[in-house]
C-alpha cells in the first residue's frame, strides 16, 4: 500500500516495496528515487498514460487536506506493469490500483494505491498460452504438410507421364526433369517436417547419432537462411546412443536456429561428431562427443560455462534451450561445456556410448539439482564433494541468491541454506515464497533459535554440530541421490 502526494513523492509506503524494487521504504519517502527510473522501459509510456487517467478520475473528496493509509484503492483504475529491482535486476510484474484524493474544491491532494505481485500468475498464463499455441501450430503444420504433399504427388505423377512421352532429345526433357527433382526434394522435406511434428518425446531407443545429425543438418539447410553455411564432419564409425531421439532432435534444431539468429549477416555453423575410445575394445566406456560451433555474437552471461558436474558459475546461467540441454544431458550422465566470445560460441556435448553387446538399461532418473547459499564456501567444500559423488549437482550462488531463484532461470529441486540462524528466516521466506523446498544446515546458532513455523516449512533442518555423516544422509535421503 502507498500514499502519494500530487507531486509524486510517497508520503507512506509499506516495506514490501523494497523486495520488488531494491529501494527501501525510507528512500521512497525521502524522494531519493523516481518511480519512472524503475518501471520497465517497455511499460513506462502506458504507465504515464495511466497516471494521467487517474488524475482525471472523479476520485474521493475530502473536506480537509489530511489523509491516512487505510483507504481502499480497490475501486480505482488499474494497470499491469513491470518494475526492475535496482540491486539485482530482477523483474517483477505488478498490478497497481489507485484512487485519486481530492480536496473539497476538487483540487488533487494525492493518491492512495495498492501494488500486487502477479509475476507467478503472469508466467503461468504465458506458459499456458505458449503450450496451447504450440499444440495448435503442430496440428496446423501437420495438416498443411499433408495437403502440400498431396499436391506435390500430382506434380510428380504428371512429370513422370510427360517424361515418358518426351524422349531425352525433346526440348522439354531437361525442364521436366528439373520439375520432378524439385518436387521430390520438397516432398522429402515435408515428410521430415511431418515426422518431426508428429514425433512424441518420452521414449528412448538405440540410435546412431551420426544418422540423426545427418537428417537434422539436411532439414536445417532447407529452413535456415542461405547466408548461413552449415558444415558437418561426422565420425566415420557408428555412434551408438540410447536416447529419446525426438527430444534430442528438437534441442539440436533450437540450438542451431538460435546460432543462426546470432549471425544476422552471414556465418558458418559447424556440427561435428567424434568418438573417444576409453577401452581397449568394444563400446563399453566409450564417449561420444557432439560439437556445435558458430561465428555469431557472444551469448550474454555465458562466456565460459561447464556442467553439470562441478558447476561453479557465478552467472545467472544459461536459459531456454541451454537449460533444457543441461537437464537432458544430465539424465544421460553426459556433460556440457560452453565457451562464448565475440568470435563465436562453441557448445560441446558428451554422452556415454551405448553398449551394443547388452540390452539398453532402464533410463536413469534425472539427477537432483540444488542451489547453495553459504557465507563460507570453503567450510562447505566437503559436503559439496560428497553430494556430487552421489550424483547430486550442487551450484554455489554468488552475488546473492535472489536472481537465481527466478523460475525463468532454472527449476531447482531444493535450496540449501548454510548461514547463521539470524540470517536464515529472511532467506527461508524468500525461498518458500517460490515454492522451492528448503534444506537448512545452520552455520551458527541452533535450530531452536528459529521460529517453529519456519522450521516446519523446511524439508530438512540441521544444527551446525550434527555429524557430517548424518548431514549427508539426511540430504541424500530427501533428494534421492545415490547412497
Amino acid at each position: 500500500m502507498f500514499r502519494q502526494r500530487a507531486d509524486g513523492v510517497f508520503e507512506f509506503v509499506t516495506g514490501r516495496i523494497e523486495e520488488w524494487t531494491g529501494v527501501s521504504a525510507q528512500e521512497w519517502r525521502d524522494g531519493k528515487v523516481a518511480l519512472w527510473e524503475l518501471v520497465h522501459e517497455g511499460d513506462w509510456p502506458a504507465y504515464a498514460q495511466f497516471s494521467v487517467r487517474a488524475q482525471r478520475s472523479k476520485g474521493h473528496k475530502r473536506d480537509g487536506e489530511t489523509t491516512n493509509g487505510d483507504d481502499d484503492a480497490g475501486d480505482g483504475p488499474a494497470i499491469s506493469f513491470r518494475v526492475r529491482n535496482r540491486s539485482t535486476g530482477r523483474i517483477t510484474r505488478i498490478v497497481e490500483r489507485r484512487r485519486t484524493i481530492r480536496a473539497g474544491g476538487g483540487a488533487i491532494i494525492g493518491f492512495h494505491g495498492v501494488w500486487t505481485d502477479v509475476t507467478a500468475q503472469s508466467l503461468a498464463a504465458r506458459r499456458m498460452e505458449l503450450t496451447l499455441w504450440h499444440a495448435a501450430f503442430a496440428q496446423i503444420t501437420s495438416g498443411a504438410a499433408h495437403d502440400l504433399n498431396n499436391k506435390l504427388t500430382g506434380i510428380l505423377s504428371f512429370s513422370d507421364l510427360y517424361l515418358e512421352q518426351a524422349g531425352p532429345d525433346h526440348p522439354f526433357h531437361a525442364g521436366l526433369t528439373t520439375i520432378k527433382q524439385t518436387a521430390q526434394q520438397a516432398s522429402h522435406m515435408l515428410h521430415r517436417l511431418a515426422a518431426m511434428v508428429s514425433a512424441r518425446p518420452g521414449k528412448r531407443e538405440l540410435i546412431d547419432l551420426n544418422h540423426l545429425i545427418s537428417g537434422t543438418v539436411d532439414f536445417l539447410r532447407s529452413v535456415v537462411s542461405s547466408r548461413i553455411q552449415i558444415d558437418r564432419n561426422l565420425h566415420p564409425e557408428p555412434m551408438p546412443l540410447y536416447v529419446d531421439p525426438a527430444r534430442l532432435q528438437r534441442l539440436l534444431l533450437e540450438l542451431a536456429v538460435e546460432a543462426a539468429a546470432r549471425m544476422p549477416e552471414r556465418g558458418v555453423l559447424s556440427i561435428n561428431t567424434a568418438r573417444q575410445r576409453d577401452g581397449a575394445e568394444g563400446d563399453t566406456g566409450d564417449t561420444l562427443r557432439l560439437t556445435l560451433m558458430d561465428e555469431g555474437h557472444e551469448i550474454p552471461k555465458l562466456s565460459s560455462w561447464r556442467g553439470p558436474a562441478g558447476l561453479e558459475s557465478g552467472e545467472t546461467g544459461p536459459a531456454n534451450a541451454m537449460d533444457q540441454l543441461i537437464a537432458f544431458t544430465s539424465e544421460l550422465d553426459g556433460s556440457v561445456a560452453i565457451d562464448s566470445t565475440r568470435a563465436g560460441t562453441r557448445i560441446e556435448i558428451t554422452f556415454p556410448a551405448a553398449d551394443m553387446s547388452a540390452p539398453p538399461a532402464e533410463p536413469k532418473p534425472m539427477r537432483p539439482w540444488i542451489l547453495v547459499e553459504t557465507d563460507d564456501a570453503d567450510s562447505l567444500a566437503w559436503l559439496l564433494d560428497e553430494l556430487r559423488r552421489r550424483h547430486i549437482t550442487a551450484v554455489i550462488a554468488s552475488n546473492g541468491i535472489e536472481p537465481q531463484l527466478d523460475p525463468d532461470h532454472f527449476a531447482w529441486d531444493a535450496v540449501l541454506l548454510h548461514v547463521a540462524a539470524t540470517a536464515t528466516p529472511e532467506l527461508l521466506r524468500s525461498v518458500r515464497a517460490r515454492k522451492i523446498p528448503a534444506i537448512v544446515y545452520l552455520a551458527g546458532g541452533d535450530v531452536t533459535d528459529l521460529d517453529p513455523m519456519l522450521v516446519g516449512d523446511c524439508a530438512v533442518a540441521m544444527p551446525p554440530d550434527l555429524p557430517r555423516g548424518r548431514v549427508v544422509e539426511k540430504i541424500v535421503g530427501y533428494l534421492g541421490g545415490d547412497a
